[in-house]
């Protein structure tokens, strides 16, 4: 195992030996080690908007590429709903996880027919 870091996102400790992990710049200031969850969603993310409240939290299908689309559905559908634009992060999960959430939803499926 290695020896332990602090990411320079979100300030957790991680295995530095990690792979999954981004040291490229280790030793520069302007570039810190970033942990291998904040990795993935950094890295392999596509930026988007969308729209979100309180109470329901992200709206799945507001989803936009830029922030002025998201507008645009704010001031249509979403005027009185009390959201806001917020900042998203889109990645495709692991070819090995796509099985298991298939089955997940099959089963979930099964029990509520």
């Amino acid at each position: 195992m290695g020896s332990g870091m602090v990411c320079g996102d979100c300030g957790h400790f991680f295995d530095s030996s990690d792979k999954r992990a981004n040291l490229a710049y280790l030793g520069d200031p302007r570039f810190p080690p970033i942990c291998p969850a904040c990795n993935i969603q950094t890295m392999k993310g596509v930026e988007a908007w969308g729209l979100a409240n309180d109470c329901q939290g992200l709206f799945d299908e507001t989803v936009c590429p830029t922030r002025k689309e998201a507008e645009a559905k704010l001031d249509d559908i979403y005027k009185n709903m009390g959201c806001t634009v917020v900042p998203v992060r889109i990645y495709v999960e692991r070819e090995d996880r796509f099985g298991i959430r298939h089955w997940t939803e099959s089963e979930r499926e099964l029990e509520e027919a």
